[in-house]
């Protein structure tokens, strides 16, 4: 619906979609929830959300030192359609393929303009 507004807007019915988001300086809607989500879960473990958010979301502990920096863990899911594209699995999941140099910001303005740089495993 959104490509088919934008294709209106611009008149153009050949140029690829993402040329388009690009003219009009946005990204494409899939990620902009995941961008979305990202902050939340920052939010989160920075403690700027409620109570009842933060246990959504759990650490993972591990007694091993580790590649990444800040892991969580995955919840056992046990279907698709409310288990693997819940948030409460796929936040986790975005948040674990960051690299740790986004993880370890600690402002919520410097981590969303490093976002914007990233390419995010949809």
């Amino acid at each position: 619906m959104n490509e088919r507004a934008i294709r209106f807007v611009f008149k153009d019915k050949n140029t690829p979609y993402c040329d388009l988001l690009k003219q009009l300086g946005r990204a494409r809607l899939a990620d902009e929830r995941a961008h979305k989500i990202l902050g939340t879960i920052f939010n989160i473990l920075h403690g700027s959300c409620p109570v009842s958010i933060r246990d959504l979301i759990q650490r993972r502990i591990s007694a091993y030192n580790l590649r990444g920096k800040d892991i969580l863990k995955l919840p056992k899911v046990n279907t698709t359609k409310y288990g693997l594209k819940s948030c409460r699995y796929y936040g986790p999941k975005l948040w674990n393929s960051l690299p740790d140099s986004v993880k370890s910001l600690t402002t919520y303005a410097a981590f969303r303009k490093a976002l914007v740089n990233i390419e995010l495993e949809l």
